[in-house]
C-alpha cells in the first residue's frame, strides 16, 4: 500500500469498527498526502478502495477533498528554506558519492519558482556543508502531475541517468515524475548496479 493510514483503515474495518467521521477526515488527508491524490507510483489499487471508503463516511469528493488538503499546506512564499528545501530529504549513498534528493510538493509551481534563486544557494550550501555530489530538489506540481529538477553539485550525473539537460536556472520539467523513491532514487540504484 501506498500509505500507512490505508493500513489502518483496513485494520478498523477488519475489527468491524465503524470510524468516526473526524478520524476519517484524518485518515483520508493522510492517505490523500501520501499517495499524491492518488497519483503517485506508490498507490495501489487497496489505496484507491480505501479513499472510496472514507470518502463515503464523510460525504466529499475524494479528488477535490485531496487537492483542498495540499492546498492548505500552502506557504509557499513564506515557509522557511530550510522547509521548503529539505524537509523532506533524504541520503542515498551511490557509486559516485553520497546525494541528497529532496522533494516539496505543491499546488502552486510557480510561488515556489519563485524563490528558486533561494532555493539553490540553500542547495548549494548543503552541498559544500555535507560533501554531496549533488543535491536535487524536485518541486512536485501534484495538479500538473510533474516535478520541476533543480539540482546543485555535479549535474553531469543527474544528466546522464534521466537523458536531461538539467542547467543551472529554470530547472528541468519532468512530467509524471511523482515518486522520489520509486521514480528518481530508483534511477540512480539501477544505473549504479548496472555500472558495477
Amino acid at each position: 500500500v501506498g500509505s500507512s493510514a490505508t493500513i489502518v483503515t483496513l485494520e478498523f474495518q477488519r475489527l468491524g469498527i465503524d470510524i468516526p467521521k473526524p478520524i476519517a477526515g484524518v485518515l483520508l488527508s493522510a492517505v490523500m498526502t501520501d499517495t499524491v491524490v492518488l497519483k503517485s507510483p506508490t498507490a495501489t489499487p487497496i489505496d484507491a478502495q480505501v479513499v472510496d471508503y472514507l470518502a463515503g463516511i464523510i460525504g466529499v469528493d475524494a479528488t477535490e477533498y485531496g487537492i483542498e488538503v495540499f492546498s492548505f499546506r500552502g506557504g509557499d512564499d513564506d515557509m522557511p528554506i530550510d522547509k521548503l528545501v529539505s524537509a523532506d530529504s533524504k541520503e542515498f549513498s551511490t557509486s559516485e558519492g553520497t546525494v541528497l534528493i529532496a522533494q516539496h510538493e505543491t499546488t502552486n509551481l510557480e510561488s515556489v519558482m519563485m524563490r528558486e534563486d533561494e532555493m539553490r544557494e540553500y542547495m548549494r550550501g548543503l552541498v559544500e556543508l555535507h560533501n554531496y555530489k549533488f543535491v536535487l530538489l524536485m518541486v512536485t506540481d501534484i495538479i500538473a502531475e510533474g516535478s520541476q529538477f533543480l539540482c546543485e553539485g555535479d549535474r553531469k550525473i543527474v544528466n546522464r541517468a534521466f537523458d536531461i539537460e538539467c542547467t543551472g536556472h529554470g530547472g528541468t520539467w519532468m512530467p509524471g515524475v511523482l515518486s522520489r523513491k520509486k521514480q528518481v532514487a530508483g534511477v540512480f540504484c539501477l544505473r549504479q548496479s548496472r555500472a558495477s
